[in-house]
């Protein structure tokens, strides 16, 4: 069950990068948590999947300086990177906090340094070209998804949700 999460959870988050087209932002978004709050059924409660889902789609629209991100070359764009992975967890840790009453939820939030690396290094190893699907910032939304996912199992196997 932690594969399938840890795959919805990518593919969430490839979504929300804009694959397939689905000709609108917030649709997107609002696709991208479904597939995110299922992932988290794979590992947890139908109602704390629910509000994994939500804070996941919260995060969609706090994440800060995403295009900035997006266009990341260079370590010199690495605090967009931190800002961005950093501020799309927050209302996934705000609301595991809330629910168990456990501070230690925010530990979430060091997963965004995870953001930089994976960016930099998904444009190092992506093929490019005009016919190719696997672009650098869909392979790098992909690990980043997966890396949210991991985090949510994590969270789950220590008990912060059940």
């Amino acid at each position: 069950m932690f594969a399938l999460c840890i795959l919805l959870f990518a593919a969430g988050h490839m979504v929300r990068d804009g694959y397939p087209a689905t000709g609108s932002t917030q649709l997107a978004r609002a696709l991208g948590a479904i597939l995110c709050g299922v992932g988290a059924l794979a590992v947890s409660s139908l109602s704390v999947s629910a509000m994994v889902g939500a804070a996941i789609l919260i995060g969609f629209y706090t994440d800060q300086k995403h295009g900035e991100g997006q266009n990341a070359r260079g370590w010199r764009d690495s605090a967009f990177l931190l800002l961005s992975g950093v501020t799309s967890l927050v209302p996934l840790a705000a609301s595991v906090a809330a629910i168990r009453f456990n501070p230690a939820a925010f530990y979430l939030l060091l997963v965004g340094f995870a953001k930089p690396p994976i960016w930099f290094v998904s444009w190092r190893v992506a093929p490019t070209g005009p016919h190719i699907w696997l672009v650098p910032t869909r392979l790098a939304a992909m690990v980043w998804g997966a890396a949210v996912g991991a985090a949510v199992i994590t969270i789950h196997e220590a008990g912060l949700i059940k």
